[in-house]
C-alpha cells in the first residue's frame, strides 16, 4: 500500500488548486503486535493490523488518504481547515479505538500510538520529509505512553 498511499498523497500535494492549504500526515503503528503474535496467533495479529486499518479509516474522510506502509505501520494524509489538527485527530483515533476494544471479546486491546506532522501545502513540499516528520512524532508518542497490552491481567 505504500506506492497507493504515495501515489495519492503527491497527487494531492502537487495540484497547483490546494496551494496554501493547510495539511497533515499522521504516521501510525500497532502496539504490542509482536505479543499479540505470540501469545495469541498469527492469525489475532493479522485481526488486530485489520482492526487498525478499519480504526484509521474510521476516523478520516473518504477524500483523505490512509495506507498500510508495511508490518505494523499506517500513514494518512488529510487536507484541514484549521490548525492544531494533530490533537484533534489523536483523540478522534483514540476514541474510535476504545470503542472497537470496547465491543471486541479479545483478550488483548489493539492499541494505536500516532504522529503527526502539520504543513502548509506548497510547490516545494517534500512528503517523504513530512513523512519522516510524523514518525519522529510517533516514536516520541510511543516512549511516552503506557503499554498495556492484555484486558485482564
Amino acid at each position: 500500500m505504500e506506492i497507493i498511499y504515495n501515489k495519492n498523497g503527491l497527487k494531492i500535494i502537487n495540484d497547483s488548486n490546494n496551494y496554501g492549504k493547510r495539511a497533515i500526515a499522521v504516521y501510525a503503528d500497532m502496539d504490542g503486535l509482536k505479543i499479540v503474535n505470540d501469545e495469541f496467533g498469527h492469525d489475532e495479529g493479522d485481526y488486530s493490523l485489520r482492526t487498525i486499518a478499519d480504526i484509521l479509516t474510521e476516523s478520516f474522510r473518504q477524500s483523505d488518504v490512509v495506507g498500510r506502509m508495511g508490518g505494523d505501520e499506517f500513514a494518512a494524509f488529510a487536507i484541514v481547515n484549521s490548525e492544531n489538527f494533530a490533537e484533534t485527530i489523536r483523540m478522534r483515533i483514540k476514541e474510535i479505538a476504545d470503542k472497537h476494544n470496547e465491543s471486541s471479546d479479545k483478550p488483548y486491546y489493539v492499541n494505536i500510538s500516532v504522529g503527526t506532522c502539520e504543513f502548509v501545502i506548497e510547490e516545494d513540499v517534500n512528503l517523504a520529509r513530512i513523512l519522516n516528520k510524523a514518525d519522529v512524532s510517533l516514536y516520541e508518542h510511543k516512549r511516552n505512553k503506557e503499554k498495556i497490552i492484555h484486558k485482564n491481567k
